[in-house]
């Protein structure tokens, strides 16, 4: 799309509408006055045309009103309803024969998924159709994919116009349009209009008709949602032209509609309606779930949940599944399976026109076509194709509201139908197998085979309809007590069958291994949710849970955190070995500490977990990794490093525990200055830390000389605001300091030397810089080592080495390792300090 989207609240229009039906009498108008600038000024109306358009505008802004509240009241929580806002879809000119052949499922399932996310080339939005000289715009797209949203938006930029000069606006939504295209009612354009729509005022029936006749170039029809059939005369000659011949058009369809008699004969200007890009799904999300960058997280780390969003209609369900409860496992959020369930009831609720009370009867008179559509889908995914074939055709099918028409011709009656999302597919396959238990024990075993494990999929989604969490939802599909009694049966042979590894045979007699999917099990018993098959789970695994070098995204943390919750009678073990994950997964780990007898993680990974426990704010998940982590703190440590981490470092150690903290610090570039923010958490209560060290990168940006003068250099500066802090507290920190930082016993005899002589110097450039006293403070540190002094002098300033020997004042041997005259001259002045001095000598050999 071009320009700005267009963000616009009906709130305002509401108000300002409202406000005009009080000014019966007049209307406010902008005119240019002098030099261009606008003024207002007061304009007596000039009849009853004037007055009908705003009649018009107020129900506009009232009808979307009316159809948003509509909309959220899914909701429930009025809490959570929001003013409408539109988010741009993708409009476009060419059409999207997205390739629907049996290929599709050789990508990689990620690849796969996200083919289905189009991308906007920026040419279309709402305004450009309506400011369109196109006189007949037909919009075509998938159900639920936007159409009636562009169009409301379309209403609703017409509707906030203040100019009293616009066009009339008609609005006749997909209930409307079903009921007059099967009726011969309204049987004229003034029925239509004044009648079926809305009747002006007393006595100005003729003129406004007359003006809308004689003026059809000002008139705009909106038909949202055309049938394969028009049966009604009046909108067969407005769209024929033959009524209102310079009128301008906007009519929706879905594909299959387009196909039919009327509108294939129908020229018009075609815009394609293909749904959210990337920015508009995570611009869904964030107004839909607000700041909470967790709950946008779990969408958009999960490719199939993320691109399942493209539909605008299941982002509303998703995201409102979403918001019914937290993203924590311990309260058990929404399954994802329950999230397609309820797209699957609010699209049949959606297609019946149904009441929610009477959904559950709609359904299961409609059982026939639902096991139809089961059946084919369940055919499909097993041929490896996202085309469903031999199709009913009928505008009343089940079928029109999951269904689209596919490019794809693979069928001999040339009809041919997809999913608008493949997960949709594998969805109502799995509700095949609800219905057909006999097919279980088949699919598990095609999924330990190399040709069939895509279709572990609709094994996930199965367990989800075996809970009893959602049984209402589908006890009009299947009974709660058949459900129970399937899940008896199968739910263990599901847990055998992803738990043992299967010895897959090639078509060279090579025979491969197929790994234990221990993290799809996890998912599948989150689905499922229910602690005994949790605890038969764990029983099966001796209670260690080893997912090491598995990317985890949200959802699977929630499932694995899920599992661990529900043990009861032994704590587990958790193997998180070179694991990749977000932070707010992180966080749903930390929800299973206290379920957890040991934890397993590499450096890095411990990091992550440690900087999710600060930010988090909670002392139990520091307390449960300190447990887990023999007491250690990994922190990664930057020069920009957020301050609340380290108040919250502070509050940890503030507690006193049979054992001491330990630091275990990761230095990344630049992450000197952050030496003054540790002191400040720690300082205070140094004395509950045993130590403070510093781990070595696994892989070395930098080389290994310079990582260790940068742990040489953030040493100094600690010391240095210790001795500082000392100065200003009184608080003696600076022998607590070199015991903490172990100086004597990480360091070699050679780079003792190099280290005291180089605090040295790093604690003159700073009382030289502040003119502050530092040294004196600082006494204990340099009397304690080096025992024997190694002096480089090609390194060492033997000034330098003789200001140390004064403050230090005891008399020590030295090791000499190079020399030259004008040294040995500096050195006779260090003499007084030297109890013993041995010269090494390097003898260099040429070729």
């Amino acid at each position: 799309m071009t320009g700005q989207p267009e963000h616009k609240s009906l709130h305002r229009s509401i108000s300002r509408l409202y406000m005009d039906r009080f000014n019966k009498k007049k209307d406010l108008v902008l005119i240019m006055g002098h030099q261009g600038v606008p003024r207002k000024k007061m304009v007596k109306e000039s009849g009853p045309c004037e007055r009908y358009k705003r009649q018009l505008r107020t129900k506009a802004v009232e009808f979307l009103h009316a159809k948003w509240d509509q909309h959220m009241h899914f909701l429930e929580d009025k809490a959570k309803c929001k003013p409408f806002t539109y988010i741009p879809v993708v409009l476009d000119t060419d059409s999207s024969e997205l390739s629907k052949t049996k290929s599709k499922y050789k990508k990689a399932r990620s690849k796969k998924l996200k083919t289905y996310i189009p991308r906007d080339k920026g040419k279309l939005s709402p305004g450009h159709l309506l400011e369109s000289s196109e006189k007949k715009i037909l919009l075509v797209g998938k159900p639920g994919i936007g159409k009636t949203t562009v169009v409301q938006q379309v209403l609703n930029i017409w509707a906030e116009n203040e100019n009293p000069q616009e066009s009339y606006m008609f609005y006749f939504d997909e209930p409307s349009m079903r009921s007059m295209s099967h009726s011969s009612q309204p049987s004229s354009l003034r029925s239509l209009l004044f009648e079926r729509y809305l009747k002006p005022e007393e006595g100005a029936e003729d003129v406004v008709l007359c003006d809308i006749q004689n003026n059809s170039e000002n008139v705009i029809f909106v038909f949202d949602g055309i049938m394969d059939v028009i049966g009604n005369p009046v909108l067969n000659n407005i769209l024929a032209k033959e009524l209102l011949c310079d009128a301008k058009i906007l009519t929706t369809c879905r594909p299959e509609a387009e196909d039919c008699e009327f509108l294939s004969d129908w020229p018009s200007y075609r815009v394609e309606v293909q749904g959210f890009n990337n920015e508009s799904i995570h611009a869904y999300l964030k107004w839909r779930l607000g700041t909470e960058d967790d709950y946008v997280c779990s969408v958009a780390s999960n490719d199939a949940l993320f691109s399942l969003c493209h539909v605008p209609m299941y982002a509303f369900i998703v995201t409102a599944c979403i918001s019914f409860s937290p993203c924590e496992a311990k309260n058990h959020p929404c399954t994802i399976t329950e999230m397609y369930v309820r797209i699957f009831r609010h699209c049949m609720k959606r297609h019946g026109d149904q009441n929610v009370e009477y959904l559950d009867k709609y359904i299961h008179d409609n059982m026939g076509n639902i096991k139809f559509l089961a059946i084919n889908s369940f055919q499909a995914l097993l041929a490896k194709t996202v085309n469903l074939t031999e199709m009913d055709c009928k505008d009343n099918s089940v079928q029109h509201a999951f269904l689209t028409s596919s490019a794809a011709k693979e069928s001999s009656t040339g009809h041919s139908f997809a999913f608008l999302h493949n997960t949709m597919q594998e969805f109502w396959a799995a509700l095949f197998l609800l219905m057909t238990p006999g097919n279980i024990t088949s699919v598990l075993q095609q999924c330990q085979t190399e040709e069939g494990k895509y279709l572990k999929y609709i094994v996930s989604f199965l367990c989800g309809l075996l809970s009893s969490d959602i049984a209402e939802l589908i006890n009009c599909v299947v009974p709660e007590d058949q459900i129970r009694e399937i899940s008896d049966i199968y739910l263990e042979k599901v847990i055998d069958s992803f738990l043992r590894p299967a010895i897959l045979q090639g078509h060279d007699e090579s025979h491969t291994e197929l790994d234990a999917d221990l993290l799809f099990v996890c998912q599948c018993l989150y689905e499922h949710q229910s602690p005994k098959a949790c605890s038969l789970l764990l029983q099966k695994v001796e209670y260690e849970l080893d997912l090491s070098g598995k990317y985890l995204d949200p959802q699977q943390c929630c499932a694995v955190s899920y599992v661990i919750n529900q043990s009861t009678n032994k704590n587990v073990c958790l193997y998180l070995i070179d694991c990749t994950f977000s932070d707010p997964g992180l966080r749903l780990i930390l929800g299973s500490l206290k379920n957890l007898q040991c934890l397993r993680l590499d450096p890095t990974t411990q990091c992550q977990v440690w900087k999710a426990a600060l930010d988090s704010g909670n002392p139990s998940d520091s307390e449960g990794l300190l447990r887990l982590c023999e007491y250690e703190i990994h922190l990664r440590v930057m020069e920009k490093q957020d301050q609340k981490v380290w108040e919250r470092v502070g509050e940890v150690l503030k507690h006193k525990r049979p054992e001491k903290v330990k630091f275990c610090l990761h230095l990344v570039d630049n992450s000197l200055h952050a030496a003054n923010s540790l002191g400040k958490s720690i300082f205070d209560h140094l004395p509950n830390v045993e130590a403070i060290r510093f781990v070595k990168p696994v892989d070395l940006r930098r080389s290994l000389v310079a990582w260790k003068m940068e742990v040489r250099s953030f040493q100094q500066d600690i010391l240095l605001h210790g001795a500082l802090y000392q100065m200003e507290t009184g608080l003696k920190r600076v022998e607590d300091l070199q015991a903490v930082l172990c100086l004597a016993s990480t360091y070699s005899l050679e780079e003792q030397s190099k280290f005291i002589l180089s605090l040295y110097q790093h604690i003159g450039k700073y009382e030289n810089d502040e003119g502050v006293a530092v040294l004196p403070t600082l006494q204990t540190v340099f009397k304690s080592f080096p025992a024997v002094w190694y002096i480089h002098f090609a390194d060492t300033k033997a000034s330098v080495l003789l200001d140390v020997m004064k403050l230090q004042n005891v008399k020590k041997p030295v090791e000499l390792w190079w020399s030259n005259d004008e040294c040995d001259m500096s050195l006779i002045h260090c003499l007084p300090y030297i109890s013993q001095l041995r010269q090494v000598m390097f003898c260099y050999l040429s070729d």
